[in-house]
């Protein structure tokens, strides 16, 4: 890995969001929101203990991200002017799909000084 924070965000797409409550509303990534809460922190050990991605080791990233504990959200099919991301890439309507990404989520700011 690199020193940026990488992690998987799952996008969870079709009718099944529903059937395991899988928030993609308002406050999705929030804590209350249990099925995206377990779904992510069951990926993060599998990561951790099956693929061996040790803080500090394997995993160098230098600010930590919050989406390392979890970041799965449904996409919002019903309230979107486009065609669901499945459809588009050519999936039928109907079916369920999980859609990974990496990404690498990280704040960086730099000190300036400024003269009057």
């Amino acid at each position: 890995m690199s020193t940026g924070s990488w992690a998987p965000f799952f996008a969870i797409i079709g009718l099944i969001r529903h059937d395991i409550h899988v928030n993609y509303s308002s406050g999705a990534i929030s804590p209350g929101d249990i099925a995206n809460a377990a779904i992510g922190r069951a990926v993060g050990l599998i990561i951790k203990n099956i693929g061996g991605a040790r803080k500090g080791i394997e995993d160098m990233g230098v600010i930590r991200s919050l989406s390392k504990y979890s970041l799965i959200l449904g996409e919002s099919e019903e309230e979107c002017p486009w065609e669901p991301l499945h459809v588009e890439r050519g999936f039928k309507k109907e079916d369920n799909t999980v859609t990974l990404f990496f990404h690498n989520g990280y704040l960086q700011s730099v000190p300036c000084e400024t003269s009057a």
